[in-house]
C-alpha cells in the first residue's frame, strides 16, 4: 500500500474514533464510556484507540486538543480585528458558541481533570496552546501602539481564556444563566479590559 494512501487512512480513522468518542463521552460520560463501545460506533477495531491515542484518556485529550488546534490553524477562527476590543469580544463570543455545542463533552471532561493527576500534566501544554492564538493577536495590536507597553499578554490571554470557560460552561452549568445575561457579562468584561490594556495617554 502506498505510503501517502496509508497516512490518509490513520487520518481518517484517527478522525473517525475522535468524533465517535466526543459523542460517546458527551452522552454517556467518560466512566461510561468504554473503548469497545467508541470503536463500535467508528467502526473500527478497539485497539487503534491504544495505538493511536495511548488508550481512552488519551483519546478524550486529542478531542480536546483538536479544539485548540482548530483555533491555533485559523480554520474557523475569526480573522484578526483591527482594535483591542474588537479583538477579545470576537474571541469571547467564539469561545461562548463553541463551549454551547461542547457543554456535555466537558460536563464529562471536567470531573475527570481533577481528580486525575495524568490527565491534569497532559492538559498543561494544551492550555498553554490554546492562549496563544489570542496572545499572538494581542502582541500583534501592541506592536502597533494599541496595547500599554508594559502589559504582560501572556498572563493576560490567560485570564480572558479563564474567563471564556468560567463564564460560557460553569455559570452556565452552575447558574443556568441566560444567554442575555451571559452576553452582558462578557461585555462588561471586555470593556474593562480594553479599558486596562489601552496605552497611558
Amino acid at each position: 500500500m502506498d505510503q501517502t494512501v496509508r497516512k490518509r487512512d490513520k487520518e481518517a480513522s484517527k478522525q473517525a474514533l475522535m468524533q465517535a468518542g466526543l459523542s460517546a463521552f458527551s452522552t454517556r460520560g467518560y466512566d461510561a464510556a468504554t473503548t469497545k463501545m467508541i470503536a463500535a460506533d467508528a467502526g473500527l477495531n478497539e485497539q487503534l484507540i491504544t495505538r493511536y491515542f495511548g488508550g481512552k484518556a488519551g483519546l478524550l485529550l486529542a478531542i480536546l486538543a483538536s479544539f485548540v488546534d482548530e483555533e491555533a490553524n485559523g480554520r474557523i477562527y475569526p480573522a484578526p480585528a483591527e482594535d483591542v476590543e474588537t479583538e477579545i469580544r470576537q474571541f469571547l463570543l467564539y469561545r461562548h458558541q463553541k463551549l454551547l455545542v461542547l457543554q456535555d463533552f466537558f460536563r464529562a471532561y471536567l470531573p475527570l481533570s481533577l481528580r486525575d493527576d495524568a490527565i491534569r500534566d497532559s492538559l498543561r501544554p494544551i492550555l498553554l496552546r490554546e492562549s496563544a492564538v489570542l496572545r499572538d493577536r494581542l502582541v500583534a495590536l501592541q506592536g502597533r501602539g494599541l496595547i500599554r507597553a508594559d502589559a504582560d499578554l501572556e498572563a493576560v490571554s490567560m485570564i480572558i481564556g479563564g474567563l471564556s470557560f468560567h463564564a460560557s460552561f460553569l455559570l452556565r452549568v452552575n447558574l443556568d444563566l441566560p444567554d442575555d445575561r451571559l452576553d452582558h457579562i462578557i461585555s462588561e468584561f471586555v470593556r474593562c479590559m480594553t479599558l486596562a490594556l489601552a496605552p497611558m495617554p
